[in-house]
């Protein structure tokens, strides 16, 4: 059970922290690339559709009960 709360919030989490290493004034000079970005950023889109299957395979399931 603590998996599935840890797969559903970590697509909080990774927005969190790519808008934390791409603050200038947190980490300085180390602020991600375009492409760090871009990389970061579909990891995101990737994380976050399968998040949403797993909540629409849950309900449903549910739901045939």
């Amino acid at each position: 059970m603590t998996f599935v709360v840890g797969g559903i919030l970590l697509p909080v989490v990774l927005i969190l922290m790519l808008k934390l290493v791409n603050d200038r004034r947190i980490v300085g000079q180390w602020v991600n690339s375009r492409r760090q970005n871009a990389v970061a950023l579909g990891a995101i889109i990737v994380v976050s559709a399968l998040t949403v299957a797993y909540l629409a395979i849950a309900v449903l399931s549910v739901a045939k009960l």
